[in-house]
């Protein structure tokens, strides 16, 4: 198996390299000293866990002082987890001399529970971002740390597992403040549905092609199921709307302004003002005014496969990828089908969809990226995390298979964090039962299909217009929720909101945005 995955990752590593090549050369700093920035933090801690290496990436934990280690992700609270927690801790004592409490939030929390983290100055060791949560702010406001340096010197699994030109797609000002996971790098969006309810009403890839095809079948769930809520949104990240506009453009990072997929050409727009956007929220309104949504929408922040578990939704929109059906029906603790409603799609902003960042209040930002490249390489750790413990959480079918013990299933499971996408190699995990045994390899395939963006490779640092990047998001807050639920009619909302958007700064950010793009494509046809 070991040997299947390392060709997997070659041959993954080549494709997406060769994809990605021209778009810049590397950053990565090869000094095997602590960054300024750590050192600045963590003067002391940094410079005992340097001592204690005598190359780079051998650790003697031995040498190591001990440490405690906070690791912060999404995620709904597992029932088992602090005795997970407990047998990390001892696993990590002897691989760094590091104790752990794995601390996972519910996404609906997640950026606000982080944010009065940072407010209140209390200390964690790693965190999940991206470039759809917060990177380019936290770095911004110097809430993570840069780190090349400790990368260079502590994560030598890390380096030799994704490509470089991934790991740039997260730089910010060229600098690393994370560990990119090694995953799926492309972005298709569509629909899942409870696949009872599907195949009852005649829904799937074949009879849904179009956003609006889906209308009738809507309106028989409403009518046919009582108590069921035909689909599931909520406030942030997933909405309808994002599902039908938002993967016919490239949001190039944080703030205003994107590229559209197919208009051919890297000029950088307000997507909230282009007619598929309305149109989007248009249908989307229709759909809530009908009963198709759920009422609270708006304001909701429960994950939407939570409803379909609990039997009061039919389905949601879905980013998708190969195996998606299998993982959320992990999730919705039944049987459920995917309907893709675009083809992927891959921008920087995939590419940088999941990364683990070093806080600036880490007690050892050392041992927290000697932690973070870990889960590049440690099949026990990785597994440990995501699936819990053997024999009590899930039970082996064979060697790279798992699956529930004898009277135990998704809906009362005791570890069913199903994130593996989020920390590490997601290569490194086992499958189950209901996995297809190729899906690393469809990856592959997944990423090779996938359109590329015309500005794949760009990463934006907004630290020239941090304060109107600020501004700007507080108006997203203010207005989104309700648009993209449904809840409110886009014609009269909309250009409230576009003029919101330009109070705040918006077309300052767009001129920065357009003009550091400009730089980043002159320098690619150098």
């Amino acid at each position: 198996m070991k040997k299947r995955i390392g060709t997997l990752l070659l041959a993954v590593s080549f494709s997406v390299t060769m994809a990605l090549s021209g778009c810049g050369s590397s950053t990565t700093s090869s000094a095997t000293s602590t960054s300024t920035e750590t050192a600045a933090v963590s003067t002391g801690a940094a410079e005992s866990t340097a001592a204690a290496s005598t190359e780079a990436g051998a650790i003697d934990p031995k040498t190591l002082k001990p440490v405690k280690l906070v690791f912060v992700t999404m995620g709904e609270t597992p029932k088992n987890l602090a005795a997970v927690n407990e047998e990390a801790s001892k696993y990590l004592t002897e691989k760094i001399n590091a104790t752990l409490e794995y601390r996972p939030i519910s996404w609906g929390n997640y950026a606000n529970k982080v944010n009065l983290m940072f407010a209140s100055g209390e200390k964690f060791d790693l965190m999940f971002t991206a470039s759809w949560m917060f990177e380019a702010q936290f770095a911004a406001k110097k809430q993570i740390l840069a780190v090349d340096d400790l990368i260079a010197q502590y994560a030598p699994d890390y380096l030799a597992t994704v490509p470089q030109d991934v790991r740039e797609a997260g730089f910010i000002g060229g600098k690393a403040y994370g560990l990119t996971g090694y995953k799926e790098w492309a972005a298709d969006k569509g629909l899942i549905f409870n696949k009872e309810i599907a195949d009852k009403y005649g829904i799937s890839a074949d009879t849904v092609k179009t956003w609006s095809d889906l209308t009738p079948y809507l309106e028989k769930i409403k009518k046919g199921e009582p108590g069921m809520t035909p689909l599931a949104a909520r406030s942030e990240n997933s909405p309808m709307v994002q599902m039908m506009a938002i993967n016919a453009y490239d949001t190039l990072g944080d703030g205003p302004g994107c590229i559209s997929r197919t208009a051919g050409d890297t000029k950088v727009v307000n997507m909230f003002e282009q007619q598929d956007f309305m149109d989007a929220a248009k249908l989307t309104r229709e759909w809530f005014t009908k009963g198709y949504i759920n009422k609270d929408a708006a304001s909701t922040t429960q994950m939407e496969y939570l409803a379909v578990k609990a039997k009061k939704a039919a389905g949601y929109g879905q980013s998708g990828k190969p195996g998606i059906a299998s993982q959320e029906g992990r999730q919705c603790g039944m049987p459920v089908i995917y309907i893709p409603m675009d083809k992927p799609y891959m921008t920087t902003s995939d590419a940088a969809s999941a990364i683990l960042a070093v806080p600036s209040t880490a007690n050892d930002p050392a041992r927290s990226v000697m932690f973070a490249n870990l889960l590049h390489k440690d099949k026990y750790l990785v597994n440990l995390l995501n699936w819990g413990i053997e024999g009590k959480d899930y039970v082996k079918a064979d060697e790279n298979t798992i699956k529930y013990p004898d009277g135990m299933t998704a809906e009362n499971s005791t570890y069913n964090l199903n994130m593996s996408w989020l920390m590490g190699d997601v290569t490194l995990n086992y499958l189950w039962e209901s996995d297809e045994k190729d899906i690393y390899d469809q990856y592959k395939k997944f990423n090779d299909s996938a359109d590329r963006s015309a500005a794949l490779g760009f990463s934006f640092d907004p630290t020239p217009v941090k304060n109107e990047v600020a501004a700007y998001n507080n108006v997203i807050k203010q207005y989104t929720g309700a648009i993209y639920s449904g809840s409110v009619d886009p014609a009269t909302t909309i250009p409230k909101f576009n003029d919101a958007l330009k109070a705040a700064g918006m077309e300052k950010v767009i001129a920065e945005k357009q003009k550091q793009l400009d730089e980043f494509v002159a320098a690619k046809k150098k």
